[in-house]
């Protein structure tokens, strides 16, 4: 297709719609672009690109070759673009895309497409993952996974879209673990344990599974989810991506969850925490969820057997602070703070204890009365949930004088 703009190419589309070649050269043209030319991606956008892209899908249902390459072309136009992503979800592109995954016989480079096309369509977007979970899409993707654990490429681009149907979405995350999706990631993650993207991929998934749903805690502990997620970052020590959302499934395992506690225990979780602090220093998502899970671990492994409801807050306030300040002594690596690069980075950080936080570490020998939201952070510090959001309040508080 010969054309001088974006805007031809929609027009030559639009003036032949029961083309098939015009409608795949067409799509081929958007596909092309990358999905991370934000600019071609606007311009796209604004001369009707997503619109006609999914006019193209919907007309030729079936038409394999079409079907491939339209689902490509919506995810270089939809993905991290708020605008084509409204426009492709508004001309029906979930739909669409769904009855693509649907169909049986699809060949696998249909499959990955229009997986691809599945992720940029429904990330962030609460409104497209409601309708995706309308049609069924979440027990698709499930199933899509079981038939696909012997190919550890389409088994990854099956985790990554479940792990953006199932962000912050309580109805997805319910189905995919009444469908038995823990079970197949952590079996997807032992039949490949070499491949790394396929292992963060996993761990991503797991994390948004179980968090905050102890039903799936508890399938994900019966599929030893905990111990495959700790063989993930023994098998790739330098990858900040497997560390990164391994520590997040990790952290959102255990939390609440004595029985996955006591597997990450068992797995020497704690010092493989501790070696991902140090290891990425200047990757804020492993520093984030690495400290959460070990602020868990900590508090597991200090708390004293039964302790006196008394004593159970000033135990899990020392165990904060004892992993917000590197405390040598208890085994804990300092946590490292992120700083811009033109700032350059600082491998660790010792904060100067305040005497409000010095009341935090020691509530016996206060040397001030401690104020209300340090108060607060210390109850947190006491309770069965403790989020990444403490570790970072009671840094900023160091510098209240």
């Amino acid at each position: 297709m010969r054309c001088s703009s974006l805007h031809d190419v929609v027009r030559r589309m639009a003036q032949a719609p029961e083309s098939v070649g015009t409608q795949i050269e067409g799509c081929a043209v958007f596909a092309g672009i990358s999905p991370l030319d934000i600019d071609a991606q606007r311009s796209a956008g604004e001369v009707g690109a997503p619109e006609a892209v999914v006019a193209a899908l919907r007309a030729f249902v079936g038409h394999v070759a079409l079907e491939e390459v339209a689902c490509q072309a919506i995810f270089s136009l939809a993905w991290e673009s708020g605008g084509n992503q409204k426009r492709a979800a508004v001309a029906g592109g979930v739909g669409a895309v769904a009855r693509v995954l649907a169909r049986d016989g699809l060949p696998e480079a249909s499959t990955d497409a229009a997986l691809l096309a599945l992720r940029a369509l429904v990330i962030r977007s609460a409104r497209n993952k409601a309708e995706a979970a309308e049609l069924g899409v979440v027990k698709v993707v499930v199933g899509i996974l079981k038939a696909s654990l012997g190919k550890a490429s389409l088994a990854e681009q099956s985790a990554s879209a479940l792990h953006a149907l199932l962000r912050d979405d309580v109805c997805n995350q319910a189905t995919a673990g009444q469908a038995g999706a823990g079970k197949l990631l952590v079996a997807a993650m032992r039949r490949h344990s070499k491949a790394e993207g396929l292992q963060a991929a996993c761990a991503e998934a797991l994390q948004n599974l179980v968090f905050q749903n102890a039903e799936n805690q508890a399938l994900a502990a019966q599929a030893y989810a905990v111990e495959a997620v700790l063989s993930a970052m023994r098998s790739h020590p330098g990858s900040h991506l497997v560390h990164e959302h391994a520590c997040g499934a990790l952290w959102n395992l255990i939390a609440d969850h004595p029985a996955n506690m006591a597997m990450a225990q068992a797995g020497s979780a704690e010092a493989l925490v501790v070696k991902a602090i140090d290891k990425f220093p200047g990757h804020e998502g492993v520093q984030d969820n690495a400290c959460g899970a070990l602020s868990l671990l900590r508090i597991a492994s200090s708390a004293a057997p039964d302790p006196e409801p008394a004593e159970s807050a000033t135990l899990a306030s020392r165990a904060m602070m004892a992993s917000l300040m590197g405390d040598s002594s208890a085994g804990i690596s300092p946590f490292h703070r992120y700083k811009p690069p033109r700032k350059g980075f600082c491998t660790s950080a010792r904060p100067l204890l305040s005497p409000q936080l010095a009341w935090a570490v020691d509530p016996g020998r206060p040397p001030c009365p401690p104020p209300p939201r340090l108060g607060a952070l210390a109850r947190i510090a006491g309770g069965a949930r403790t989020r990444a959001v403490l570790p970072r309040a009671l840094l900023s508080l160091s510098l209240v004088r």
